[in-house]
């Protein structure tokens, strides 16, 4: 009877649950996903997209939006956070908008 260290059954345990498929779209997408290139993927394939997004208001935009979720969270800012500071914000905006359009404007 054989032994096997801690290590042998630990790399035996990391093995993946599914076997890698190239042969199909799906499964060349499920494998990329799931593994250890999960999220490199995920930060080239958004680089890609800002790239392709061509010059325009929306890509800065969605650039300045992006970096202020990361200031913010590397600040420790919650979502809980977050969706109270959008809910009173909308809040503020509403009642702006409402003062606004029914303001009074007469030619003097």
């Amino acid at each position: 009877m054989t032994q096997t260290s801690g290590l042998q059954q630990a790399a035996s345990s990391a093995r993946p649950l599914f076997t890698p498929d190239f042969f199909s779209f799906e499964g060349v997408l499920q494998t990329l996903t799931s593994g250890q290139f999960a999220g490199p993927l995920q930060i080239a394939l958004a680089v890609l997209l800002f790239v392709a997004a061509g010059r325009c208001i929306a890509r800065f935009l969605g650039l300045a939006i992006a970096a202020a979720v990361i200031f913010l969270y590397l600040q420790g800012v919650t979502v809980e956070d977050s969706m109270m500071f959008f809910e009173r914000f909308a809040d503020r905006i509403s009642a702006a908008v409402q003062a606004f359009l029914s303001a009074d404007v007469a030619p003097q």
